[in-house]
């Protein structure tokens, strides 16, 4: 199974000149996976290795990105759990996306994903 990286280097182009790059980021993820759908599939939905989705999710990228939204991201405990929920619920949204057959396009999920996440990180909503 040969998989297609279409992904652009972000770097090329500096973060001050990239209108909304998250989410651009994000709709590039999400068309990759669309493009690569079995093999995601497989990788996603085996059970060869259970610690799989926490290989996957705590890369340390991910944690700086979320570090820069949630200010309070370094109080213990409850940042643990801040990450946790934040970075599973991502990988369940994923999840559910990936298996479907009539899937919403990665334009409309990246909107969906980005809403609720916008909605978590509010301090009014998150903390």
């Amino acid at each position: 199974m040969r998989i297609e990286n279409n992904l652009p280097c972000s770097d090329s182009v500096p973060s001050d000149q990239r209108p909304d790059s998250d989410h651009t980021n994000l709709i590039n993820i999400l068309n990759f996976i669309g493009k690569n759908i079995d093999l995601i599939r497989m990788l996603i939905n085996s059970n060869v290795d259970s610690e799989f989705p926490q290989k996957l999710l705590y890369l340390p990228t991910i944690h700086e990105q979320l570090k820069k939204v949630i200010p309070d991201v370094n109080v213990q405990p409850e940042a643990d759990y801040i990450y946790d929920f934040i970075v599973y619920g991502g990988y369940s949204m994923l999840k559910r996306w990936i298996n479907q057959e009539d899937r919403e396009s990665p334009e409309k999920m990246a909107r969906i994903m980005n809403r609720v996440f916008s909605k978590l990180v509010d301090r009014r909503v998150c903390l």
